[in-house]
């Protein structure tokens, strides 16, 4: 019996390594692919911050749509200047679009890009930033994002991130879920990795949320946090044989 507890709690730290390494390697991506975006192109610069929607992932032939809404906060027509860049097979290339929006007071609209393998650098990312240009009582805005390419032509880029988010959260509530399984006769032996086990699933959410919603500075610490709690697991897990 102590042979299989010894066997379970092995098989439970696998799992959730399965886990967190899953969901890691994505936020990490995820969060360098918009890191490098925010520095793509540092001339193009806005007093406020502009929602961008854009992929995450996508795969190599596949079509990533962007897109942006602009409304007429005033009380008269405005000619609303709107400049798009994209990265173009090198970061000292760029290929602009830029649109003359016309809203009239109080209307919306939305813009919408598209970006291919063409706009590739890096090998497996591309950079987009939007700006409009400040025109009172509108302010001059800028939304930057970073797409990663994968050569995966099988499935789609929502396919592949929903596929590793699920994996993660898999593994790592079974492997939660066997460590109490095993430890349960042991609990002062198995309590310390527990704590450190529940810490560290906080943190690798916390960097998937930072990476999905495009936050890249709070996904950096999280990262730094996990990486601390991994060690602490190691070192209680060794302790514990």
């Amino acid at each position: 019996m102590p042979t299989d507890r010894k066997g379970l709690r092995r098989l439970s730290i696998i799992i959730f390594a399965v886990g967190v390494l899953a969901g890691l390697l994505l936020s990490a991506s995820l969060i360098w692919a918009d890191l490098e975006a925010s520095l793509f192109d540092p001339g193009m610069r806005g007093d406020t911050n502009l929602n961008l929607h854009c992929p995450l992932v996508l795969t190599r032939g596949e079509t990533g749509h962007i897109s942006a809404s602009f409304t007429n906060t005033a009380t008269w027509k405005l000619n609303l200047t709107v400049r798009a860049h994209f990265s173009h097979g090198y970061l000292s290339l760029i290929r602009e679009e830029s649109t003359l929006l016309p809203l009239e007071p109080g209307e919306s609209q939305e813009l919408r890009w598209t970006v291919t393998s063409e706009d590739l650098v890096y090998r497996n990312f591309i950079f987009v930033k939007v700006a409009n240009f400040r025109q009172m009582p509108i302010p001059g805005r800028i939304g930057t994002c970073g797409i990663i390419v994968l050569d995966l032509p099988i499935l789609s880029g929502i396919q592949i991130v929903v596929l590793i988010v699920g994996l993660a959260v898999i593994c790592i509530f079974s492997g939660i879920a066997l460590w109490r399984v095993a430890t349960r006769q042991f609990p002062a032996k198995g309590r310390s990795v527990m704590r450190a086990m529940s810490w560290l699933t906080v943190a690798v959410v916390a960097c998937l949320l930072s990476g999905i919603l495009r936050a890249w500075l709070p996904g950096v610490l999280a990262f730094v946090v996990s990486l601390l709690l991994i060690g602490e697991i190691g070192v209680f897990y060794v302790q514990s044989k």
